[in-house]
């Protein structure tokens, strides 16, 4: 099993918490694919970190917006049925969760399953951090 470790330092914003909005959450056919996607945003103060751990997938940093992190992250299963793909996506959970210490992305696949069920398994993550990290 591999495992990503990204941090990343927040620097130069003083705003305080706010709230975070729910992420949004759509499963839909991508060509030979199913795909459920997670998107949301994080309002972030100065100073903290973007911490990333998962048993599997890509990482990609974008630049973008100060005071937030923005992500979205892409669980692939190529499968021809919908309910197999589904039980993948509910197999590898995905927490993105507001710290004192910053903002942690947690990827873990909570069932064993075989090599060939996660086959044709990909999970990405896009993080779009401000420019000033």
């Amino acid at each position: 099993m591999r495992v990503v470790v990204l941090v990343i330092g927040l620097s130069g914003l003083t705003a305080t918490l706010a709230a975070q909005g729910s992420p949004e959450v759509r499963v839909f056919r991508d060509g030979q694919a199913w795909e459920e996607e997670i998107r949301g945003v994080i309002k972030i103060p100065a100073g903290k970190q973007l911490r990333l751990r998962s048993d599997r997938g890509s990482v990609i940093v974008h630049v973008g917006e100060p005071g937030q992190v923005s992500y979205r992250i892409r669980k692939r299963a190529y499968d021809h049925d919908e309910e197999r793909a589904r039980a993948l996506f509910r197999d590898f959970t995905v927490s993105v969760e507001r710290t004192s210490t910053g903002v942690v992305f947690r990827g873990e696949q909570r069932r064993q399953r075989s090599v060939r069920d996660f086959s044709d398994f990909i999970v990405r993550y896009e993080i779009t951090v401000p420019a000033s990290y």
